[in-house]
């Protein structure tokens, strides 16, 4: 049976997906993969996507492997992502069930870049910032976009969840066969990302 998305106003709007409020179950929120960001890559990487099994669903698989790439790890801290509950069949595609990161008001949690632009970044933020990045290299996690608009503030745990990026952007990756060269790409991520970081708590 299809979950009836079309009509219903995104909460949020991102490159390769459109977010809704799950109309049955307001702790949940559906991840759709919207055909903009099909035809982009349709655009960019002809060759690729003319040979690529999955289309369109590339990034959810990927996504899907690494999510489960950590939780087989039975000893790794799992709180940094966001909780897969399944997948859906919407008027809209597949869409990819989570669990809504909530604020203590019970609204959903705000990005880093919403804490920065509304000064509520705080120096327990900061230290839960060098907490996630430290876990980022430890657990030798696939990040392929690391953004302010891809943390949000967990009121419960008090930590930076990872909403969205992870996985690998190609099929094969030298970085999911070698951890030392992933560790280096997650390094190099953490350093840009604190240079961002800067210039925007700068401006």
């Amino acid at each position: 049976m299809e979950l009836k998305l079309e009509g219903l106003s995104p909460v949020a709007k991102g490159g390769e997906r459109d977010v809704f409020v799950h109309p049955e179950n307001k702790a949940w929120l559906v991840k759709v993969y919207h055909q903009r960001f099909y035809d982009v890559h349709q655009k960019k990487y002809p060759i690729i996507m003319r040979f690529r099994r999955l289309k369109r669903y590339w990034s959810l698989v990927n996504e899907l492997i690494e999510f489960i790439g950590i939780r087989e790890k039975s000893s790794v801290e799992t709180k940094y992502l966001q909780t897969i509950v399944g997948m859906v069949d919407t008027d809209l595609g597949i869409g990819m069930i989570v669990s809504a990161v909530l604020s203590e008001e019970g609204d959903l949690a705000p990005t880093l870049k919403d804490l920065v632009k509304n000064k509520q970044y705080q120096p327990m933020h900061a230290e839960a910032l060098e907490a996630l990045f430290q876990w980022m290299i430890d657990t030798h996690i696939i990040i392929r976009d690391f953004s302010l608009n891809n943390l949000v503030w967990s009121y419960q745990d008090q930590c930076f969840v990872i909403i969205d990026g992870i996985g690998s952007k190609a099929t094969l990756s030298l970085r999911s066969f070698s951890k030392s060269y992933n560790q280096k790409a997650n390094k190099k991520r953490v350093e840009k990302f604190r240079s961002r970081l800067a210039k925007v708590l700068g401006s």
